[in-house]
């Protein structure tokens, strides 16, 4: 088979992206930097009844390159090297309108209907699914990687939104995304289609995150404090595994680096060892020299079963979000605790779970903060 044979590789509906079989370069740089070595070599074992004795991945690439492969094999290599072992995350955002849920749901099958791309990402509506006062959408988007090898240059993927209570004025919109495409994607689409409707004199959608920046200073050291303390219905805090703290520069007057760096290992010692983390004297050190946390590591121990997780709870201050991720997963095993995998659906669980538990406590603070203004300007 010519290795220059076109391959119509349909990218998005009715858009074809036309692509080519990778040439003899492109098959090596495909196997050296996306497939590896014990994948590939895993994989001309089994197809081809080839044992490679090799721990090189140059070699094996430059064997593996001498074949004819053909359009399975292509499939294959190209599916493979897209796929991603990152961390799924989780996170969720607010909605502001006064659309009723049905002028919502018509206004986004009307963007389908029209098939409109939205941003850098080229961002349109797949699909719209209603159920009672929620509703399911699917936004698909082109990721470009301009400086790969052809088969490479574009991916097609999709971003489910979660969008909750819309007879509400305010609506919370839950996502998961294992990439940071996913969650520009979605950010993109918003921007854009407001942008869109404000020029035709249509009601807007305002998104309100769910971020550190949203709150004073004070408050993002006790609403981190509190998740490092919470408990859910399944699982019981067992001790803190790691702690990121950062520093707002306009607080305090601290001069010598040392100061700082000595502040800062305390403040980390006591959330890691459990110390001080409800005493007013942990929450005044931070909030005094502008210390608080936007990352924490937290293991559990589930309340009815022989099991442990660690749960990363991340605040994005760029992206202005924040993600909730399984990090560890534990079982006991012949009476002591082994790493294991979980099921997707399992991790899938926890995450929602404890993303419930974020922001039920960041509303608790955001909206102390909002009766506090209203009472200032009575």
């Amino acid at each position: 088979m010519n290795l220059k044979d076109p391959l119509e590789y349909e990218a998005r509906g009715n858009t074809d992206v036309k692509l080519e079989y990778p040439s003899d370069w492109e098959y090596e740089k495909i196997v050296r930097e996306y497939i590896k070595h014990k994948k590939m070599q895993n994989y001309l074992q089994d197809e081809f009844g080839l044992c490679v004795c090799t721990n090189k991945t140059d070699v094996i690439s430059d064997i593996s390159r001498k074949f004819l492969f053909g359009y399975d094999d292509f499939k294959y290599l190209h599916r493979e090297a897209l796929a991603s072992d990152t961390t799924t995350k989780s996170s969720a955002f607010k909605v502001e309108t006064n659309l009723s849920h049905k002028e919502l749901v018509s206004d986004l099958k009307e963007t389908k209907r029209r098939a409109k791309e939205y941003g850098d990402k080229n961002v349109q509506v797949r699909d719209v699914d209603e159920d009672g006062d929620n509703i399911e959408l699917e936004l698909d988007y082109i990721v470009e990687k301009k400086g790969q090898i052809q088969a490479f240059a574009q991916q097609a993927k999709t971003a489910t939104l979660e969008i909750e209570d819309t007879d509400k004025e305010l609506s919370t919109v839950k996502q998961e995304y294992d990439k940071v495409d996913k969650e520009t994607a979605v950010s993109e689409f918003l921007e854009e289609w407001n942008s869109e409707r404000e020029e035709e004199d249509k009601e807007i959608i305002e998104r309100k995150d769910i971020a550190l920046s949203e709150l004073s200073l004070a408050n993002k050291v006790n609403l981190v404090r509190d998740i490092i303390n919470c408990n859910t219905d399944n699982w019981t805090r067992k001790n803190v595994e790691g702690v990121n703290a950062i520093r707002d520069e306009t607080v305090g007057e601290i001069e010598d680096e040392d100061d700082v760096d000595e502040m800062l290992e305390g403040i980390e010692d006591a959330a890691v060892s459990g110390k001080r983390l409800d005493t007013n004297e942990f929450v005044n050190k931070c909030e005094d020299n502008g210390f608080y946390f936007d990352q924490v590591e937290i293991r559990y121990e589930h309340k009815r079963k022989a099991k442990q997780v660690v749960v990363d709870v991340e605040f994005k201050g760029r992206r202005n979000t924040f993600e909730v991720s399984v990090s560890k997963e534990y079982e006991e095993i012949d009476d002591s605790m082994s790493k294991t995998d979980f099921s997707i659906k399992e991790r899938q669980s926890i995450r929602s779970e404890f993303r419930e538990k974020v922001m039920e406590l960041f509303d608790e603070y955001a909206q102390g903060e909002s009766d506090e203004k209203q009472k200032a300007s009575a």
